[in-house]
């Protein structure tokens, strides 16, 4: 996972599967090792993205539907990832508008749930958000422009589509 020269995985994994980032960086190539860091990432992430279920229902209703919709398809790219082989480098993860429609649709499904429970202690790089949001008072706020559910889903799906029209096809995260 790699981009117009960033490098989007852990650094000391790669060292750990015998990958030198820099020299990586300046040729990179797909190969089992590095199939096996992207599996590994994944599998973090897939981790992550549980966990994070019992806090999207926590969120204030308006924002559940983005912030849901955006962890189901950032976990899509993923599997496509997966389905071919953890190449994150060859080849493109690409998720169709009408599969980014369904995780929305998914998302918007998930509002009426009740917030799930988990155990786990806030994440050390999340804390200051969390602990921001819990500081700030609700009262004083300019309200939020009301939109009903279906313009909500269309801005969405235009959001989205748009973000897709815009990135390059070699750029960005692989």
């Amino acid at each position: 996972m790699q981009g117009a020269g960033r490098l989007y995985l852990p650094l000391a994994w790669m060292r750990e599967a015998g990958l030198d980032p820099d020299s990586w960086l300046a040729a990179p190539v797909f190969d089992a090792r590095l199939a096996g860091v992207v599996q590994r990432l994944l599998g973090e992430a897939a981790a992550l993205y549980r966990r994070s279920e019992a806090g999207i229902a926590r969120l204030p209703l308006a924002c559940r539907p983005g912030i849901g919709a955006a962890r189901w398809i950032y976990a899509e790219i993923g599997h496509q990832v997966a389905r071919q082989g953890f190449d994150s480098v060859s080849r493109r993860a690409v998720v169709s508008g009408r599969r980014k429609a369904a995780l929305l649709a998914r998302s918007l499904g998930a509002i009426a749930l009740p917030a799930g429970t988990t155990d786990a202690p806030c994440l050390a790089e999340t804390r200051f958000l969390v602990e921001a949001v819990a500081a700030e008072p609700r009262r004083g706020h300019a309200p939020v422009p009301a939109r009903r559910l279906g313009e909500q889903v269309g801005w969405m799906l235009d959001l989205m589509l748009r973000l897709e029209q815009e990135r390059p096809l070699n750029g960005g995260m692989r």
